[in-house]
């Protein structure tokens, strides 16, 4: 949804569908083939292990805005894992035939049991079920059929974004979200994408900081009946189109006074804001939307909004730049408030101002130039992308390496 500061954390044993438990079984049967294996079993075992490693740090780095997304979908990155995770399970119950009786009874012979015998009982605890109550149903005509209406409207996303540029959409209804919750794709009644929908950087579920907190309440305020001007409190967030599952409440969304109908379909019906805020634009003032929500008053936002004077781009995951700014005044950028969010007029950093949940800095009368606006990333976020692949490095040199027996002398 909104940038996020922190680094995402990599889950292993996550599974594209299926029960959680299954995906945490692959897991233990992984740890358990690096045990019992030995010999060229082993080494492959640590080569599917870089495999999934090396995965999750693209993900994560991805994840981060640290490099551009490889892949466009989560279940695209997520392939070379799964079919390594099946591979580790392999091993794990060869290593139970081949490998075992080969060492004298010990720790490996009863780690290696109690790793099998535990990954059976998660697998069995969380497939047994779902197929006894018959949930369990890949490529089920459900979620295909959603998956083409969320096509349908990422094409009209798509053909918008040419004209107007980047935006948000909230997507709102049980439909949209995962049948199998699970941290890649958490259960959610209602959920922020660009234009192109669903994308590698929101794979994992993140705290974004103040945005989530004040868009929930905008949120609720609709479903509760108490505003019917929430395309003007969406605009604050990006938030051009809102697509709405057909279900029970779903009227008091068509009753918000600036969202107009775009289209209305047997499946889904789609909300269009002609209220929003660009991702980054200078005002004379904080705009009057934002100011509503920092004094959550509603009521504010039917006041004439601030003259848009000129707008910005996004040339990366965490910078955005504008061309021929001028003061006086306030460029607001639909980011989480954070203090490591800077900008610079032709190389002069501007003073921070108050910009609610998002991002705010004064441009002083006289000032005039291009405008940049960087959330630069700490040393230790990429430290780490350096230090976990040197470690592997190490391991897999290690593993692949051979010992050759000391040369006795004849005789």
């Amino acid at each position: 949804s909104f940038a996020d500061d922190g680094m995402t954390s990599v889950v292993l044993g996550q599974t594209p569908r299926g029960p959680a438990l299954l995906g945490v079984a692959l897991a233990l049967l992984g740890v358990t083939a690096l045990v019992a294996c030995t010999g060229q079993r082993r080494r492959l075992a640590l080569a599917l292990w870089s495999v999934i490693v090396v995965t999750g740090l693209i993900v994560s780095a991805t994840a981060a805005g640290l490099i551009p997304p490889l892949v466009s979908s989560p279940v695209d990155a997520g392939v070379l894992a799964a079919l390594s995770f099946a591979g580790l399970a392999g091993l794990a119950a060869g290593s139970f035939r081949m490998d075992l009786p080969q060492r004298g009874f010990g720790r490996v012979h009863a780690a290696t049991l109690m790793g099998l015998a535990l990954a059976s009982l998660l697998a069995a605890s969380g497939v047994v079920p779902a197929l006894w109550r018959g949930e369990w149903s890949p490529g089920s005509d459900r979620g295909r059929t959603n998956a083409l209406i969320a096509q349908e409207v990422r094409s009209i996303f798509a053909a918008d974004a040419q004209q107007v540029g980047q935006f948000r959409a909230l997507w709102v209804g049980d439909k949209w979200s995962s049948e199998d919750p699970r941290v890649a794709i958490p259960d959610t009644e209602h959920f922020l994408t660009g234009p192109r929908g669903h994308v590698l950087t929101d794979l994992f579920e993140r705290d974004t900081g103040p945005g989530d907190e004040a868009l929930d309440r905008v949120i609720a305020s609709v479903e509760e009946g108490t505003t019917d001007r929430a395309g003007r409190l969406l605009g604050a967030f990006n938030i051009r189109y809102v697509v709405l599952e057909r279900r029970s409440g779903v009227h008091r969304w068509l009753n918000q006074r600036d969202l107009a109908l775009a289209r209305d379909q047997p499946a889904y019906i789609l909300l269009q804001n002609q209220h929003e805020l660009r991702r980054i634009a200078l005002y004379n003032e904080v705009p009057v939307y934002v100011r509503a929500l920092m004094a959550d008053d509603p009521a504010l936002s039917s006041r004439a909004a601030e003259i848009e004077r000129s707008s910005g781009v996004q040339t990366s995951a965490s910078s955005y730049r504008a061309a021929d700014v001028s003061g006086p005044g306030v460029v607001f950028l639909a980011e989480n408030a954070h203090d490591r969010w800077t900008a610079t007029l032709d190389g002069a950093e501007l003073d921070e101002a108050e910009g609610g949940w998002g991002n705010a800095f004064a441009v002083p009368p006289a000032a005039r130039g291009t405008l940049e606006v960087r959330f630069p990333r700490a040393p230790a976020d990429l430290v780490w992308l350096l230090v976990v692949p040197v470690a592997w490095i190490v391991a897999i040199g290690g593993a692949f390496s051979r010992r050759r027996p000391p040369a006795t002398e004849p005789g």
